[in-house]
């Protein structure tokens, strides 16, 4: 892998291609998900077309206006990691499109699963809300992870916000490659080290531990900045966080070496995926949603879309924000979104099946 290359990579283009975004969301599923490919499809054309809806889509034309007053957002998660990351964008081109507060609260105890049983009992009416990866939500439910009481039918779905990718991250100097890390697994048996931002991120080293043959030795954090942390310290030999992680990584001397996805990250000169490496289970979406509790009503939901669209607009300031961390502005509302949580559930759903 010519680390130079990725060093030298500009900023993403402003809008990512057809091409590529459905590449990223079908691979979710191995070469079986054409409902999957259909929701990616979808999204593809949300940013060009979202401006020609929105004169439709407005909180007048609902009936309902949103915000009124202060919007409360919970991250189950500590601060600096992705789905953190994500949030506060998100919320401060809120803040300037509606001249309204959005307050975000940082709640990691339990691996989230406190705060989004907390969600549950919020009133519906669009003021508590929560910003969550689809991965850990619908994890912690299939997996049937103690202290959770929610199910898929426990939120109103508001929308999928972006798209980070997880990805393997190791010290320049010690591990030069996936292959090289692959290695000195398979000669020291438990002993290689993988820091993981949360114990979803454990269930896909385990289909690599399985499908590679080999034993990493997997340590849980409650976050992906704190799994970061520990590979910047040398504590661990490498880390699986989010592509978000890109520029820090390159400020100090870290690089990702695989991507967990079924095609490369055209942003990222020569990274492997992990499908090219021959693990075909170990790709899933990790997208960030917005959720409340169930029970919203739908002119309320369609007040908050409406809101959104005016921030996610072509050329606009939030696309360049989420194009330059390296994750892929994935806006999906609707029936585009409801597609989307049906078949990732679904894939959840087979994924904890096969361990």
């Amino acid at each position: 892998m010519k680390v130079e290359g990725i060093y030298m990579k500009k900023t993403i283009a402003l809008l990512l291609s057809s091409a590529v975004i459905c590449s990223l969301l079908s691979g979710c599923s191995g070469g079986g998900s054409s409902s999957q490919s259909t929701a990616a499809e979808q999204t593809t054309k949300a940013l060009e077309s979202k401006a020609e809806e929105k004169p439709v889509q407005t909180t007048e034309a609902s009936g309902t206006e949103w915000p009124e007053k202060t919007v409360q957002i919970t991250v189950p998660y500590k601060a600096g990691g992705g789905v953190d990351k994500a949030a506060r964008l998100v919320c401060s081109a809120l803040e300037k499109e509606t001249g309204k507060s959005f307050v975000i609260t940082n709640k990691p105890e339990g691996n989230g699963i406190v705060a989004t049983n907390e969600l549950l009992k919020q009133e519906p009416d669009g003021y508590n809300l929560e910003i969550v990866s689809v991965r850990d939500i619908f994890g912690h439910i299939v997996n049937g992870i103690e202290g959770v009481e929610y199910d898929k039918d426990s939120f109103t779905y508001i929308a999928s916000l972006l798209e980070p990718a997880d990805a393997i991250y190791t010290q320049d100097a010690k591990y030069a490659s996936f292959e090289d890390l692959v290695a000195a697994a398979k000669a020291n048996p438990g002993g290689c080290t993988i820091a993981i931002a949360n114990n979803t991120g454990q269930q896909v080293l385990d289909i690599i531990d399985e499908q590679l043959g080999v034993e990493f030795n997997g340590i849980v954090y409650s976050s992906g900045s704190e799994a970061f942390a520990d590979l910047l310290g040398g504590h661990v030999d490498a880390c699986m966080v989010a592509t978000s992680f890109c520029s820090q990584a390159f400020e100090n001397k870290c690089a990702p070496v695989v991507t967990m996805t079924s095609q490369k990250y055209d942003i990222l000169d020569g990274v492997p995926c992990i499908t090219d490496l021959g693990v075909k289970d170990a790709v899933s979406p990790m997208n960030r949603l917005l959720l409340g509790p169930a029970g919203m009503p739908q002119e309320l939901v369609d007040a908050i879309v409406a809101q959104l669209d005016g921030i996610y607009v072509p050329d606009g300031e939030l696309i360049q924000q989420i194009n330059s961390q390296y994750d892929m502005p994935t806006y999906l509302t609707g029936d585009a979104l409801k597609a989307f949580i049906d078949e990732n559930f679904a894939f959840r759903q087979s994924q904890a099946g096969n361990q």
